[in-house]
């Protein structure tokens, strides 16, 4: 996944961290990388590309997108969160449960005891555009 050319940064309060928030643009799609300011730690990636496109389409194939999300199971996104969250943001999800929330329905929780709770949005084929630390 390319992540086009740096467009900002800011540095925003999410929850107790400040947070340095990098922007890259790639036509119409934006990638966002959420850096922790005091550890460096990345905190969040946000790769609006790999997310469905439903904006103006019609009924079939946002149905054909609800039965592809329901139909993914806990385990199978688990398997593809914690590849994904080794490699964007360098966490071992070894141990965490994942837990499928209701709405909106491409979101997931994984959460371990003892350890950060992580979020996640997927997309129909399940891979993720969106896994961040739960800021507190």
């Amino acid at each position: 996944m390319e992540q086009g050319e740096l467009a900002g940064v800011s540095l925003i309060k999410k929850g107790t961290k400040q947070v340095y928030e990098f922007m890259y643009v790639d036509g119409d799609f934006g990638t966002w990388i959420g850096i922790d300011k005091n550890t460096l730690d990345v905190l969040s990636v946000n790769a609006r590309a790999l997310a469905d496109d439903l904006y103006g389409k019609d009924q079939d194939v946002i149905d054909k997108y609800e039965k592809s999300i329901k139909a993914l199971t806990e385990k199978q996104l688990l398997a593809q969160a914690t590849e994904q969250a080794e490699a964007w943001l360098g966490l071992d999800l070894t141990g965490y449960k994942a837990t499928k929330d209701a709405f909106p329905s491409d979101r997931v929780v994984f959460e371990k005891k003892g350890a950060p709770t992580i979020i996640g949005n997927f997309n129909s084929d399940g891979m993720f555009f969106l896994i961040a630390v739960q800021y507190l």
